[in-house]
């Protein structure tokens, strides 16, 4: 019993250990701290977004000419679209059997200045959800052993959109990131998707 205790540590070990390399490669910081302060909220707020068609339509495993699907939030600033999104990526956590790759951008951070730091972040967070995925990204950081290159990321991101599992991916302030057009932003996101 003892030894099966010791393989399991090792392998946790192992895979914390990976995780933090890729983090590193990517230079990514974790979400989490951002993600909280988003989850400060009255509790059962928010939950009336569950009820809307856009989202039932969005969260349905029906996907019209075979598409991925788009849920956009948009407001004023101030009006709550971060604790919404917060609320959303808590739901999806409970409901959704599938991957969730999370990002909230804040315009208080320089590393949103360059919006490739979005798919970093996913890809960090996604790394152990398909097992192949692991492999694809050692390959990739032995060909860049210092950090990720912007194409790097985008070819990481493509594999894992198109040999792994469906996911879904939550990006909260697009437009507090990079100076471009928020059109021509998302616009590069779907396109590459």
């Amino acid at each position: 019993m003892q030894s099966n205790k010791s393989l399991s540590d090792l392998t946790q070990w192992l895979n914390d250990e990976k995780k933090r390399r890729l983090s590193t490669w990517l230079e990514v910081k974790p979400q989490h701290q951002r993600y909280e302060k988003c989850q400060l909220r009255v509790p059962g707020s928010c939950n009336w977004i569950f009820e809307t068609s856009s989202y039932m339509d969005w969260i349905s495993q029906v996907f019209p000419n075979e598409k991925a699907k788009l849920l956009w939030i948009h407001g004023p600033a101030g009006f709550g679209k971060s604790t919404l999104s917060a609320r959303i990526v808590e739901k999806l956590k409970e409901d959704s059997p599938l991957p969730i790759a999370y990002c909230f951008c804040s315009s208080s951070n320089e590393q949103w200045e360059d919006s490739i730091f979005i798919v970093k972040t996913w890809l960090a967070q996604l790394f152990g959800a398909y097992e192949d995925f692991v492999d694809i990204v050692d390959l990739e950081m032995r060909g860049n052993p210092c950090h990720a290159s912007n194409c790097a990321v985008w070819s990481l991101l493509t594999a894992l959109v198109h040999k792994g599992p469906q996911c879904i991916f939550v990006v909260d302030g697009l437009d507090e990131c990079a100076p471009e057009s928020m059109d021509q932003r998302v616009e590069g996101y779907l396109d590459r998707a």
